[in-house]
C-alpha cells in the first residue's frame, strides 16, 4: 500500500502494525501499511519570531528543523507537507479564523483583525491549520523553540490538546525519543490548547525543542548534526506511536464492502428481526434514492440498493433475511430493469405480485409519485430541493422522513412541470426550500405557500444549517456521521436515522469542513458520540477522530 493509497483514504486498518510493534520499533523505515500523511508546521515566520537570542532566531531554528524532519519522515516511507518553506508568514490576509465569545460561543469567521499587539495573529495560525486540513493529513507536527527571562532555563517538551488523547500519547512518546536522542534535558510533557494544535482536525503536537534563551541549547541549535538528532527523535517517536495502532475505530460503524452491502449493514442494524415491507432502489439513481426516504419511513422499512439490470448479491441475501411480505421500487424501469423485480420476488419468497413499482419517466416525475403515495397533510410540510446535484439534499432526507414530509424536485435551469403543478395543488403549512438561489432560484419559489429557505456556501454549511433549523432544542443526539462527498450513504441510513430522529451529519471523508466541526464545538451537551456510516474507502478511521477531537469537551 502506497501513500497514495492511505491519502485517498484506502487504510482498512493498522492492525498489521500491532502485530509487529516490538520489531517495528527498531526498524528505521516502517512497514509501507505504516505510511501516514504528516503535516510538519514550522513556527513562525516572516514578522514574527518568538524566541530571539544567542544570534539565532526561532523562526530560522524552527524551519531548519522542519526541513530534518521531512527529511527524516520521507526516508521513513511517510508523505510529508510543510506549511512554509521560505521565511514567511503562512497567512497574512483576514481569514475565517475560531473565536471565543462569552455570549455566543464559538464561531467561525473573519473578524477584520489581521495583526496583534503582540504574538502570531489567528488568521496566521489558522492558514496552518486549513493546509493540513484541507489536504486531509494524518497527523500536524508544529515545530518551535522555547525562550525565557531566566537564561539558566533550558531543554525540551511536548504539547498536546487535551481534546486529542491520539496527541496526548503522541506527545510523550516523542518526547521520549528527542531526549533519548539529543541528551536535552527532559522538561517533561504539557496540556495546552494551543491554535494550532486545537483547531488542527487531525492528532497534534507542539514541540519545543530547546531554549534558544540558554546558550548551552542555542550552541547545540547552531550544530547541524544536533538538529537532525532532534529531528530523529520526533520522527521515531511518531514510528513508534503508529506501532501501537492509534486510528483505531473510535465509533459503532455501519459499513459493506460497497454502496450496496453497507445498506445492507444499516438494514441488518435497523430491522434484525425483519420488515414486513421494503424498498429497492437503483445503487446509481441518488435521486430515486432521496425521494424514497418518507416513502420508506411511512412503510417501516429499510432503503436497500441493487444494480439496474440485475439483483445485487448483497441486497438478494437481506431481502431473503428481512422476510418481506411486500416489496417496493422506487424509479422507472432505466433505475431499475423489470427483471430485477422478478428477482426481488424470488429472494424474499413472495409473489410477483407482492412487488411494485412506484416511477416515471424520470426523477422527477418519480419524486411527484412517491410524494402521492407518502402524502402531505395541510398542516404538513414539503420538502424542494435540486434534482440533478443532491449535495444540500443529504442533510435533509432523514428529517423529512421523520416528519412525513415528502421531497419534490427542481432544476435551477426551471422547475419541471410536473412539480410545478404538484406543487400547486398540494395543501401545506411550510415548503423547505433546501440550497441557496443558484440551487433553487427565488423566483421558481414565488407565490409558493410557506417558504423556508435553508442554505449555507457549501454543502457541508448547508448541513450545518439545516441541522441547527430542524434539529433545535435540548435533547440527546447520536448524528449518523456519512461522507457528504459520496452521496449514497447519507441516503440509504437515512431511514434508520429517522426512526431515532437523528440527524444525519456529513463529513468529507479525510477533510472535516470547519463547518461541521463549528455545528459539533456549538452543540457538544447534546451529542452522545456518533454513528459511522460506509468502509473505511470513504471514511478512514482518522475520520473518528477528528470527530471526536470536534466533540470533546
Amino acid at each position: 500500500m502506497t501513500v497514495a493509497d492511505i491519502a485517498a483514504g484506502r487504510l482498512p486498518s493498522l492492525t498489521p502494525i500491532a502485530a509487529a510493534s516490538m520489531l517495528f520499533a527498531a526498524l528505521v523505515t516502517p512497514a509501507p501499511a505504516s505510511a501516514i500523511t504528516v503535516c510538519v508546521d514550522p513556527g513562525h515566520g516572516g514578522a514574527y519570531s518568538n524566541a530571539n537570542a544567542n544570534g539565532l532566531r526561532e523562526k530560522d531554528v524552527n524551519l531548519w528543523i522542519s526541513f530534518d524532519l521531512k527529511a527524516e519522515l520521507e526516508a521513513r516511507g511517510h508523505e510529508v507537507l510543510l506549511t512554509r518553506s521560505t521565511d514567511r508568514a503562512v497567512g497574512p490576509n483576514d481569514i475565517a479564523t475560531w473565536n471565543w465569545d462569552d455570549r455566543a460561543g464559538w464561531s467561525y469567521a473573519a473578524d477584520g483583525i489581521t495583526s496583534y499587539p503582540s504574538g502570531v495573529p489567528r488568521d496566521d495560525l489558522q492558514a496552518r491549520c486549513d493546509i493540513a486540513n484541507s489536504a486531509g493529513a494524518d497527523l500536524f507536527i508544529s515545530i518551535h523553540n522555547n525562550g525565557s527571562v531566566s537564561t539558566s532555563v533550558r531543554g525540551t517538551e511536548m504539547h498536546a490538546s487535551a481534546k486529542d488523547p491520539l496527541g496526548m500519547r503522541l506527545r510523550v512518546l516523542v518526547q521520549q525519543e528527542v531526549v533519548r536522542e539529543t541528551g536535552l534535558v527532559d522538561r517533561g510533557v504539557f496540556t495546552n490548547d494551543f491554535y494550532v494544535v486545537r483547531w488542527s482536525n487531525m492528532p497534534a503536537i507542539l514541540v519545543e525543542g530547546a531554549f534558544i534563551s540558554n546558550a548551552s541549547d542555542a550552541a547545540l541549535l547552531r550544530d547541524a548534526r544536533f538538529r537532525k538528532k532532534l529531528a530523529r527523535g520526533i520522527a521515531r517517536g511518531v514510528d513508534l506511536w503508529l506501532a501501537e495502532d492509534p486510528y483505531r475505530p473510535k465509533y459503532p460503524r455501519l459499513a459493506g464492502a460497497d454502496r450496496h452491502s453497507t445498506a445492507a449493514s444499516v438494514s441488518v442494524a435497523g430491522w434484525p428481526g425483519g420488515a414486513a415491507n421494503v424498498v429497492v432502489t437503483g445503487g446509481g439513481a441518488h435521486a430515486e434514492a432521496l425521494v424514497a426516504v418518507p416513502l420508506a419511513r411511512k412503510l417501516g422499512a429499510p432503503v436497500l440498493l441493487t444494480r439496474p439490470d440485475s439483483l445485487h448479491p448483497a441486497t438478494a441475501s437481506e431481502v431473503a433475511r428481512l422476510r418481506p411480505t411486500a416489496v417496493t421500487v422506487v424509479g422507472g424501469e432505466d433505475t431499475v430493469a423489470d427483471a430485477v423485480l422478478d428477482e426481488l420476488a424470488t429472494a424474499a419468497g413472495i409473489p410477483r405480485a407482492s412487488v411494485s413499482r412506484i416511477g416515471g419517466g424520470d426523477a422527477y416525475q418519480t419524486a411527484v409519485a412517491v410524494a402521492d403515495a407518502v402524502g402531505v397533510t395541510a398542516t404538513g410540510s414539503v420538502v424542494l430541493t435540486r434534482g440533478d446535484v443532491l449535495a444540500d439534499a443529504l442533510s435533509v432526507a432523514s428529517w423529512a422522513a421523520q416528519t412525513g414530509s415528502p421531497i419534490l424536485l427542481t432544476n435551477p435551469a426551471g422547475m419541471p412541470e410536473v412539480t410545478a403543478e404538484k406543487l400547486a395543488v398540494t395543501a401545506r403549512a411550510r415548503t423547505y426550500v433546501i440550497g441557496g438561489t443558484l440551487a433553487v432560484p427565488g423566483g421558481q419559489v414565488e407565490g409558493v405557500t410557506g417558504v423556508v429557505r435553508l442554505a449555507g456556501v457549501d454543502r457541508f454549511d448547508t448541513n450545518r444549517v439545516v441541522l441547527d433549523a430542524l434539529y433545535a432544542g435540548g435533547s440527546s443526539l447520536r448524528p449518523y456521521a456519512a461522507n457528504g462527498r459520496t452521496i449514497v450513504d447519507a441516503l440509504t441510513v437515512a431511514a434508520k436515522a429517522a426512526s431515532e430522529r437523528a440527524p444525519v451529519l456529513l463529513t468529507g471523508g479525510r477533510a472535516l469542513s470547519p463547518y461541521t466541526r463549528l455545528w459539533i464545538t456549538r452543540q457538544r451537551p447534546r451529542i452522545a458520540g456518533f454513528v459511522m456510516v460506509g468502509g473505511t474507502a470513504a471514511q478512514p478511521y482518522l475520520t473518528d477522530w477528528m470527530l471526536a477531537k470536534a466533540e470533546a469537551e
